[in-house]
């Protein structure tokens, strides 16, 4: 679901394990199927993976298969890319690096998702903007989870509001 030419990634799909296998399904709500635009870095991130597993499908004598090259699987057909494979391949890249999440414990794979949430509103996307990209209901639900998270964004504010009533 990635549009190259507009740079988009439409969610409507969610991966859910079907007899034993993963499969395409609808995701758990509306608000979780969005539109997503992204940047050129992601862009060539994108174009990078899309050439290594041409290129690897191709070595294999696997036909291509556009919907896949995401989250797709370069060395076997009409396969997902398992969850569980890409938890431990996090959890080694974890370990491997010595990487440590702000509270001192190693970061899950879902806290990525908390990172940019947090950076973006840092770095003054609007909220509602946040809550959309997440696929949450609501901008209230964005802000019940990431509005504690930022202690310098309290000081600034009220460093203006200094300035305001001064």
């Amino acid at each position: 679901d990635v549009d190259e030419d507009e740079r988009v990634i439409h969610v409507c799909n969610a991966l859910a394990r079907v007899s034993g296998r993963f499969a395409l399904a609808r995701p758990k709500t509306e608000s979780s199927v969005r539109d997503i635009p992204y940047g050129e870095n992601l862009a060539e991130i994108l174009r990078s993976r899309k050439r290594a597993m041409k290129r690897d499908r191709s070595e294999l004598g696997l036909v291509w298969n556009d919907g896949l090259f995401v989250v797709g699987s370069p060395y076997e057909d009409e396969r997902f890319y398992n969850p569980q494979v890409l938890g431990h391949d996090w959890r080694s890249f974890i370990r491997t690096t010595g990487l440590t999440g702000t509270q001192g414990a190693p970061p899950r794979f879902h806290d990525l998702r908390h990172s940019f949430a947090t950076n973006a509103i840092a770095a003054g996307i609007d909220v509602k903007s946040v809550s959309a990209i997440l696929g949450h209901s609501s901008a209230a639900m964005t802000l019940d989870i990431y509005a504690d998270a930022l202690a310098s964004g309290k000081r600034a504010g009220m460093e203006q509001m200094d300035a305001l009533l001064s």
